[in-house]
């Protein structure tokens, strides 16, 4: 989990770069790619970690194409709103007065 989570937030610093390069960006992402190979792969069942998972696949499928930056910037930003949106929780009932 903790080598997805790396892996990803390299990626998306990557993509979000002013001045991003497909080539670079390819071989940052075979770097990572060995990393990840050798942490190995565990079976992971919660919803986050399956779609950080396949984030991370679909990095390494298109790590060639340099048309790829916007599909793969899309899929960034709905894995963060998806982390986002499981960290916030709303007090409804609260009722806290300041006086």
């Amino acid at each position: 989990m903790r080598c997805l989570e790396k892996f990803a937030t390299n990626v998306i610093k990557a993509l979000k770069r002013d001045d991003f390069d497909a080539q670079k960006f390819s071989a940052m992402v075979e770097k990572n790619e060995e990393l990840l190979n050798r942490c190995g792969k565990a079976t992971l069942y919660d919803s986050y970690p399956r779609a950080l998972q396949t984030f991370v696949e679909q990095c390494m499928a298109q790590k060639g194409a340099s048309s790829a930056k916007n599909e793969l910037l899309h899929l960034a930003n709905a894995l963060e709103k998806f982390k986002k949106a499981k960290e916030y929780k709303r007090n409804k009932n609260d009722k806290n007065f300041d006086d």
